[in-house]
């Protein structure tokens, strides 16, 4: 493997982007195509308590596909979806992992939003030598438990406790609380965003795990202490958030404390309530476009209307809302394939490691494959950085109060590959 990146700074990542290192051309314009059809399968929550997130997935997947199809295909191949219910279940997700490989022929596999059901599917990655792009943002994945297959383009919590903890000591107090789900992203969550809260000099008031659909928050809040803490951290998804912002709202907390979220806290959820108001928490991606810089304004246009997103966030045919730190990775994904199969020639396994080397320390600027922005992923570990924002309830909507650049984030890795 080679080593194009091994730690960069602000200063290197702007110059191999100004130079355009690891730019890969658009196919263009071909319809024919002369081969079989290059297989990319999707481990997707379409049931569970991620179906939220797994709609858009899906929905991200699809447009990206039909994009590079009508553009040509990838090497002059036809790309085919296959894909996969995980039901928001590691064992299950784990079993979709088995069937897109060895019955749907998936060349390359984009993983799970659960951070359990990737984790449970790394391994086979590995067994089965096929690429694996896992969304679930548990360290682990690119740490102790990755390999040479598994490149995550999005971050890690690491990367957002690494990036975002200053942000909060900073501006909303140094003394937390952390509320958060009693599994794999959870537990890594929880453990990366204290840690580096108490090195900087900050106080862990108190840990309260909370089980996957937990119907009364009350006992779990009842624990916080409320004299002596300044932040209420939440890492909780979907419903669950939605319920321990409602509860925490009944019980006062919010009138004596700041509230923060990770980044599953509010996702595609309607903040419109008077417990989501004055929130903040962390995303890879405004929902409304009025919050994308100004510099990527024309690619989220182009990616919203092939998704199918408005400016609001919402789906213009039926409302529902976008879980706007996520779904723009199954699209981004897609594009990283392309990108590597393209440049190295990559026809079948015996160019896997070809493959590899394309991928591990590939630099890409903000563009219509890649609308979050600029970004890296890093050779010695497959992990990606990019910029993240904090984002606030602000009226009963999500706006963008601060950007934190893309080396924000970076850590020195956990296991190198």
């Amino acid at each position: 493997m080679n080593d194009k990146i091994e730690s960069i700074s602000r200063r290197n990542f702007l110059k191999l982007l100004g130079s355009g290192v690891a730019s890969v051309a658009l196919l263009g314009g071909r319809k024919s195509y002369a081969k079989s059809p290059l297989t990319i399968g999707l481990q997707v929550e379409m049931t569970g308590g991620l179906a939220t997130y797994g709609y858009w997935h899906l929905k991200s997947a699809r447009a990206a596909i039909e994009k590079i199809n009508e553009e040509g295909g990838i090497a002059g191949r036809e790309v085919k979806l296959v894909y996969g219910d995980t039901e928001t279940n590691p064992a299950v997700g784990s079993r979709v992992m088995n069937r897109l490989i060895l019955r749907e022929g998936a060349d390359f596999v984009i993983g799970s939003q659960h951070s359990g059901v990737c984790l449970a599917s790394v391994p086979l990655a590995k067994r089965f030598s096929v690429p694996y792009f896992p969304i679930g943002e548990a360290t682990e994945i690119t740490g102790p438990q990755g390999n040479k297959y598994v490149f995550r383009s999005n971050y890690s919590v690491k990367a957002h406790a690494k990036s975002g903890y200053r942000w909060v000591m900073d501006n909303l107090g140094t003394d937390w609380t952390v509320v958060y789900a009693d599994y794999a992203m959870g537990q890594s969550a929880v453990t990366e965003w204290s840690s580096y809260l108490t090195a900087a000099g900050g106080k862990l008031v108190g840990k309260i795990p909370v089980p996957q659909g937990t119907d009364d928050f009350g006992p779990y809040l009842k624990k916080v202490d409320r004299g002596r803490t300044d932040v209420l951290v939440i890492i909780l998804y979907g419903p669950d958030a939605l319920a321990c912002l409602r509860r925490t709202h009944e019980m006062g907390l919010t009138e004596g404390m700041k509230v923060f979220g990770n980044t599953g806290s509010v996702e595609a959820l309607d903040v419109d309530f008077p417990g989501a108001e004055g929130l903040y928490s962390v995303t890879n991606y405004p929902r409304r476009s009025v919050d994308v810089p100004e510099e990527l304004k024309s690619f989220d246009r182009e990616f919203r209307a092939s998704v199918g997103v408005g400016p609001d966030g919402r789906d213009p045919e039926n409302g529902k809302i976008v879980d706007s730190s996520h779904y723009w990775v199954p699209w981004e994904n897609v594009h990283f394939i392309r990108d590597a199969v393209s440049s190295c020639g990559w026809q079948g396994d015996r160019d896997m490691n070809r493959l590899i080397d394309s991928l591990a320390g590939i630099v890409v600027r903000g563009s219509t494959g890649h609308p979050q922005g600029s970004k890296y992923i890093r050779t010695l570990d497959h992990q990606g950085f990019h910029s993240q924002y904090i984002q606030q309830v602000q009226d009963g909507e999500l706006s963008i109060v601060a950007q934190l650049p893309p080396e924000d984030g970076e850590y020195e890795p956990l296991s190198v590959l």
